[in-house]
């Protein structure tokens, strides 16, 4: 796959977005549709050819980007406040999860495991639909066993009204399957600890950029 900043840009997006939702139903009980109906897809779709074709188009990543720029420490909006601090708790399960796209790209067994969990939740949409409850607790299975064994556990804080729902558990773990798979895009496409460390610089510059481009 391409190696290119931007194909890096919109994989690091991906797994913002997913992290994101998770943050978002775990505090506050909120579901995004449109931003959950990309993330959920972004799974299923094991072997399209580019990070763009993955996730359908950049335009379905916009609130994506917006939290990457903020954990990066820029300010995704148009003026020049000065930038929020950065969300310990989202910059947490954001870092566990490029920990873990990582691992899934060289870890033939968990790779397998994931293809598996994928492979049978895509024929249940194909019949139902991409965010059907049985196409989510396939997702959400296949997250326990591929992912959820193995340190760094990721551990999920919110309001225990929320996180006592067993539906919200498994949209939850459904999008740390999708945070996982978009991080691995990111290895895949020449991410590395370094690049995260040292070039943030570049990264916010093409986020603002593919933000840009949708306005």
């Amino acid at each position: 796959m391409n190696k290119s900043l931007q194909n890096q840009v919109i994989a690091l997006a991906g797994t913002a977005q997913a992290v994101y939702l998770v943050q978002q139903l775990a505090r506050k009980g909120r579901t995004y549709p449109d931003d959950f109906l990309t993330s959920v897809e972004s799974v299923l779709k094991l072997d399209a050819d580019t990070p763009e074709a993955i996730f359908g188009d950049i335009q379905y990543l916009r609130t994506g980007l917006l939290v990457l720029m903020e954990l990066l420490g820029a300010d995704p909006g148009i003026d020049r406040r000065p930038a929020r601090p950065v969300d310990r708790e989202l910059a947490r399960y954001f870092g566990n999860m490029i920990f873990h796209g990582q691992a899934v790209t060289r870890k033939e067994e968990r790779i397998r495991k994931i293809r598996t969990g994928v492979e049978r939740a895509y024929r249940q949409a194909e019949q139902l639909n991409s965010i059907h409850p049985h196409v989510i607790a396939t997702l959400a299975e296949t997250y326990q066993e591929a992912i959820s064994p193995y340190k760094p556990r990721v551990m999920i804080l919110g309001e225990p009204y929320y996180l006592s729902n067993e539906e919200n558990s498994r949209i939850i773990r459904a999008l740390l399957l999708a945070a996982a798979r978009s991080s691995a895009l990111w290895w895949h496409c020449g991410g590395s600890h370094f690049r995260l460390l040292f070039g943030r610089k570049d990264f916010q510059r093409e986020a603002r950029t593919l933000l840009d481009s949708l306005t």
